[in-house]
């Protein structure tokens, strides 16, 4: 009976999430007999993803199609740059005669939305300081302020100068893998820890080693230069 079940197309396609910047998909599912139960199952989505009903089921929508929506939200945290995955869904339609047996089962073919969170890049929540921050990516608030030269306030939030919710702040930068190179000798030459490369960069692995021209979040070592910017400065 021709059960399908599509994204809203403004929300559909999110290929670059960015982290603390929240992801909404809406989902709509019809069904062409409009005697069915209709539902859309989330079976793959994101860790720390949440999937609503959006209203109730609609029997007849301006199509003349039975109708359900439902809403998936997902905020990627600071751990995530790099994480790819993919978020898979399917509508079904089942209908039922007065004694509970099954009359219909329709399903949609299964559709998947695959997505990449941005590394280096996090979305300022409510009330967020650079120091607030700073802590979440093992890093202090004197080396982001040197990774976002615009900032002229970074002791401060809401005003001008300042950082702002919703504003986009580089937390690292992109580094290009060169030949031979390894988590290690990144590291040593930019002044950071394996530890802190390999959690800015869901994508590597301490055993598995790095492509040319792999793309690396790193957070170089660039304090003293901060310091010496910050003349006397000190965030809150």
């Amino acid at each position: 009976n021709g059960t399908t079940c599509t994204p809203n197309a403004s929300t559909a396609l999110y290929p670059s999430p960015v982290m603390g910047k929240r992801v909404t998909i809406v989902l709509i599912a019809r069904d062409a007999n409009v005697n069915d139960d209709l539902n859309i199952t989330v079976d793959t989505m994101p860790t720390g993803a949440k999937s609503v009903t959006v209203g109730s089921l609609v029997r007849l929508d301006e199509s003349g199609y039975t109708k359900v929506s439902r809403s998936l939200t997902w905020i990627p945290g600071p751990t995530e740059g790099g994480q790819t995955g993919s978020i898979c869904f399917m509508a079904r339609g089942q209908s039922s005669d007065q004694s509970g047996n099954a009359m219909s089962d329709n399903q949609s073919p299964r559709l998947c939305i695959d997505y990449l969170v941005q590394k280096c890049y996090y979305r300022v929540g409510a009330k967020e300081t650079l120091s607030a921050i700073a802590p979440k990516f093992q890093t202090s608030w004197l080396q982001l302020w040197a990774l976002n030269k615009h900032i002229r306030r970074p002791e401060s939030y809401g005003i001008d100068g300042a950082i702002s919710q919703g504003d986009i702040i580089h937390v690292g930068q992109i580094v290009k893998a060169r030949a031979s190179d390894s988590i290690e000798l990144l590291a040593g030459r930019f002044g950071t820890t394996a530890i802190q490369i390999l959690a800015l960069n869901r994508d590597l692995s301490a055993t598995v080693g790095l492509l040319l021209d792999q793309s690396i979040c790193i957070v170089p070592n660039i304090a003293p230069r901060a310091a010496e910017r910050a003349a006397g400065l000190e965030a809150g």
